[in-house]
């Protein structure tokens, strides 16, 4: 579904079942910005009432590294409009294989429950994907047998659609002109997947660096997707100069990242 107006929706941490896709593991869920989910009022006897269905979109990470942890089975789902299953991983000549995320107590309940199904593609998988998604994209052929893979995959599993984790979406230590090249096979790919399945749900976690964030061609990836999910955190790290807050409610004015114009900053 192609939306006119861009639908953006925040990964805040919170404490859930749900696994990160940045770089680090921990519990997450993404919320549109301004929505509010309907809360939980308790009886005397603190019995929970049935909460009324969110009216707004709540999306979820599945990460099934924490499934020994919040089995699929102990989620919410009344809480939820949108889960996303990660990762499914994926090699430069566009093979793919399930990598065991699909979990048939979450696909039960999910639809049981009115909850639209989502893989995640990628991920941060240690920083260096980036470049996997560059070759494969690039070549025509691995990029179709992407998609047939993909295609069959999703359908097998009766989800409703992916969300592309592509991480990092921006080296700042490259030159402009590589990173303008970058910018455009990015959102090439995005208007592929879209051409390709016109009736999937379409997301993508995109970070929220001011870097990132200018080297993203906003109109052709919005007209691709139903949703964008910002990474509002990881904004401070062993990457910037200094230390300062790892998910800042507002922009830092002085922003620097040590790694730009020099070396890696994934190493």
């Amino acid at each position: 579904m192609k939306l006119n107006k861009l639908a953006l929706l925040v990964l805040v941490g919170v404490a859930g079942a749900f696994g990160a896709c940045g770089y680090e593991q921990t519990s997450t869920m993404r919320v549109r910005a301004g929505d509010n989910a309907s809360s939980a009022s308790a009886t005397e006897s603190g019995a929970a009432k049935p909460r009324a269905r969110p009216n707004k979109v709540i999306l979820g990470y599945s990460y099934t590294g924490n499934d020994a942890k919040w089995a699929p089975a102990d989620y919410d789902y009344s809480e939820l409009t949108h889960i996303t299953r990660s990762f499914l991983l994926f090699q430069e000549d566009g093979s793919m294989t399930d990598g065991g995320i699909f979990d048939p107590k979450l696909t039960e309940l999910a639809k049981k429950n009115g909850v639209k199904l989502l893989a995640a593609v990628g991920g941060w998988a240690g920083g260096e994907f980036d470049w996997t998604w560059y070759k494969m994209v690039r070549d025509h052929k691995a990029r179709e047998r992407f998609f047939d893979n993909l295609d069959k995959i999703i359908t097998e599993h009766g989800y409703d659609g992916v969300d592309i984790d592509w991480e990092p979406l921006v080296r700042d230590e490259l030159k402009e002109a590589e990173i303008k090249a970058n910018q455009k096979t990015f959102a090439e790919f995005m208007v592929a997947l879209r051409a390709r399945f016109p009736k999937w749900i379409i997301t993508t976690a995109i970070g929220a660096g001011p870097n990132t964030l200018k080297h993203v061609s906003w109109k052709e990836v919005s007209e691709s997707v139903d949703y964008v999910n910002l990474m509002a955190y990881d904004l401070a790290g062993s990457w910037t100069k200094r230390s300062a807050h790892n998910a800042n409610l507002y922009a830092t004015t002085d922003f620097t990242n040590r790694c730009a114009g020099s070396g890696s900053c994934f190493t």
